[in-house]
């Protein structure tokens, strides 16, 4: 998640953006070791560090929500809106 938010900053994304790609990149991660764990290593212990990210990586998704909402000012809140409209 923190490698997602640098590219996006680095990028010169706006907030939202940021705060979206952040989470997708934390939780497709979760699916991704889950399901290789599972199916192509056939082993459920190498899953169980899987099972424990996908728990973090939801609070950590909600921190980052928390967080961007307060951190994205009122003005690029509207003109999003405003676009999403027009």
């Amino acid at each position: 998640m923190v490698a997602g938010a640098c590219i996006t900053k680095t990028a010169k994304l706006p907030g939202k953006q940021v705060a979206a790609i952040t989470m997708e990149v934390g939780v497709q991660n979760t699916t991704l070791a889950f399901g290789i764990a599972m199916t192509l290593l056939d082993s459920f212990m190498i899953a169980i560090p899987a099972m424990i990210y996908a728990l973090w990586v939801y609070v950590a998704a909600g921190i980052t929500i928390t967080c961007s909402r307060r951190l994205l000012s009122r003005d690029e809140r509207e003109a999003v809106t405003a676009a999403e409209y027009s």
